[in-house]
């Protein structure tokens, strides 16, 4: 039997009272962008694993931060946080997971040997946008975010 290694999102899970683990569903009745985004993810793992030709493993990845990311030093939300353009909108209550890009890479080594599935790829640490945004800001000498 051959082996599929799948890219999947860890970023459009359903959290029912409480963080996510691999049992929770992908949101498909969000908000219509984040349903539309949900929906791809989930006809994604559900052929990875309906599929009896080949074992299959789909890596829920968070958030990668780290060199050559949009979070590192010279990426894309470094500049917008620089900017001022990426706003903590309401209370930022919203939870983020990451995972740091070498962490990502060991974990995706370990698929190639894991046995069948989903697996969420992300720290053990998850933190709201009123937290993660400010520290960011901070750490970038940026001027602190609009709301």
């Amino acid at each position: 039997m051959r082996r599929y290694v799948q890219q999947a999102s860890g970023f459009f899970l359903k959290a029912a009272g409480g963080l996510a683990d691999e049992s929770a569903p992908l949101a498909t009745d969000a908000s219509p962008g984040v349903a539309a985004s949900a929906r791809m993810y989930a006809e994604i793992e559900a052929r990875l694993r309906n599929s009896g030709k080949m074992e299959g493993v789909a890596l829920r990845y968070g958030f990668f931060y780290g060199p050559n990311t949009w979070y590192g030093e010279d990426g894309t939300v470094v500049d917008q946080v620089r900017r001022r353009a990426m706003p903590l909108i309401g209370q930022g209550q919203g939870v983020w997971s990451w995972i740091h890009i070498e962490d990502a890479a060991l974990a995706t080594v370990a698929a190639l040997t894991a046995p069948a599935g989903i697996y969420n790829v992300v720290d053990d640490d998850p933190s709201p946008v009123s937290r993660w945004l400010p520290a960011f800001a901070r750490w970038l000498g940026a001027a602190p975010h609009k709301r």
